[in-house]
């Protein structure tokens, strides 16, 4: 099993959690998709938010509660 998929397997269902990494980050606990640009990404995670800014972000795939974003980074705020 590689590191990305334990790390994967670590996440905590129902506590909005990131994982950032290079040019990939999984978001964990997406209730719903608030803002999607290339430029940022915000999502709602149970009583909170997450953002992701950057450049040239894209959503690879929303699978139940999670979601794997690609792109350039250059923040990410928890609201």
């Amino acid at each position: 099993m590689g590191v990305m998929q334990e790390i994967y397997d670590e996440f905590n269902i129902g506590k909005g959690s990131i994982y950032v990494s290079g040019a990939v980050a999984i978001i964990d606990s997406v209730k719903r998709i608030l803002i999607m640009s290339e430029d940022i990404i915000t999502v709602e995670v149970g009583k909170g938010r997450i953002s992701v800014n950057g450049r040239d972000l894209w959503v690879e795939y929303l699978s139940g509660e999670r979601m794997c974003i690609k792109g350039q980074f250059y923040s990410v705020e928890f609201l």
